[in-house]
């Protein structure tokens, strides 16, 4: 085969995994965006290589240079290397946003969530959690911006998370719903028992009660 049938056969099989490396790299770029990081020198060589791909390929879809241009937009706007400062979203959360979860609050996340095995942004990635996955919290981070948390989702998730992404959007919420069924369950386990016969209603922790334990807890 000549030397322009290589390159041809060559530039054949790469246009073939095009869509399957802008699908990865869109992932990537994803998650990237809700944890708040930059992107790192690997992907980012790898935009370039399949941007140059598409401008020198005269017959690549036009919807493969749509997406590759969003992705570059997308990634222009993630922080820098160095790292980008905090916006004033993530200061009126606080000056350590994760102090607002102590150990042994009941959260619920925001919307997607990656879960790494350590406290860096670089360890490995555990699982990516859907939105409204609950958790337990098991200790605060001592990153300089206050944003990471460890986490027990179940028996087999536990990994550090972000309460807030680079710009302060909140990714984790306290689960009320949770707080409000321990705090019942309390209650209800520290009123007398109640006469023999008295109705249901009365075997029913009060608000009032329901509020008392509530403060007992925080």
């Amino acid at each position: 085969m000549s030397f322009a049938g290589v390159s041809a056969k060559i530039r054949e099989d790469a246009l073939q995994h095009v869509p399957r490396r802008i699908e990865l790299l869109e992932h990537t770029v994803s998650l990237l965006e809700l944890e708040g990081t930059p992107l790192p020198a690997k992907e980012s060589r790898e935009l370039q290589i399949l941007q140059r791909f598409a401008a020198a390929d005269a017959n690549i879809d036009s919807s493969y240079r749509t997406r590759l241009t969003n992705l570059a937009r997308r990634i222009a706007s993630l922080p820098q290397q160095s790292g980008a400062p905090p916006s004033r979203a993530m200061h009126d959360c606080g000056d350590r946003p994760n102090e607002r979860f102590p150990p042994g609050t009941r959260i619920v996340s925001v919307s997607e969530t990656v879960v790494r095995r350590e406290e860096a942004f670089s360890s490995e990635e555990v699982a990516v959690l859907p939105p409204r996955s609950p958790a337990e919290v098991l200790q605060i981070g001592s990153d300089d911006a206050g944003r990471r948390i460890l986490i027990k989702h179940n028996a087999d998730t536990t990994g550090w998370v972000s309460v807030v992404t680079s710009r302060g959007t909140p990714l984790w919420e306290e689960d009320t719903e949770a707080s409000n069924r321990t705090a019942q369950s309390v209650a209800a386990f520290l009123r007398p028992t109640p006469p023999e016969g008295a109705g249901e209603a009365s075997r029913l922790a009060s608000p009032e009660e329901v509020d008392a334990v509530a403060l007992l807890a925080a």
